[in-house]
């Protein structure tokens, strides 16, 4: 319900930009 299409909240931020190809989301990674 954090508004992640595909990973929890509890992902490293690392996995957010390794799965946008190097590109941040709209929203900020919680940890």
């Amino acid at each position: 319900m954090g508004g992640k299409p595909f990973f929890p909240d509890l992902s490293p931020p690392s996995l957010y930009l390794n799965s946008f190809n190097g590109s941040a989301p709209t929203f900020p990674p919680l940890v």
